[in-house]
């Protein structure tokens, strides 16, 4: 049996040492997917080429839905003639990065191959990239309900949900 969407838990406890169960208060249970993220190399020059796999894992009832998403890819980068700059602080969307054709590996797990490059030259430099596919908690399940800015021309280089 499966719970349905947005699935609300209560936690009782009970036993010998309880004179009275004692309940708490609903809460809703969410589910993202599970990704891992490989290939983080150092960058060459003068073109920075970046390229990460990411393995999602999802519940197989959610699969359809999650492997056809379109992924949003960000980046900036930060340049110096003189020292490392400081880490970015927003990300841009980055229409010329590219993320492949979801590669099917089980009924619950996918990988998708991520490609950024970013021209550095000889400056000194500091760069971030992240990247996310939109929330579909109504449809299957998957991601947190509302808007998290997946998908928004900028986004905050160190938030932690996108969704």
């Amino acid at each position: 049996m499966t719970p349905n969407l947005a699935t609300s838990y209560e936690v009782q406890v009970s036993g010998a040492d309880v004179t009275t169960p004692v309940t708490s208060a609903a809460r809703s249970v969410y589910v993202t997917p599970l990704g891992t993220v490989t290939g983080k190399k150092p960058c060459s020059r003068p073109v920075c080429h970046i390229k990460l796999r990411v393995w999602v894992k999802v519940p197989s009832r959610a699969y359809a839905t999650e492997a056809a998403k379109h992924w949003y890819l960000y980046s900036r980068l930060k340049l110096s003639r003189s020292h490392e700059p400081p880490a970015p602080k927003v990300l841009e969307l980055n229409r010329s990065a590219t993320a492949s054709k979801q590669q099917k590996l089980h009924s619950y797990e996918f990988v998708v191959t991520i490609r950024y490059a970013l021209t550095i030259g000889s400056d000194a430099y500091r760069y971030a990239v992240n990247f996310c596919t939109k929330d579909s908690e109504a449809t299957d399940g998957i991601g947190l309900p509302g808007s998290h800015g997946c998908g928004n021309k900028w986004i905050s280089a160190t938030q932690a949900y996108l969704g």
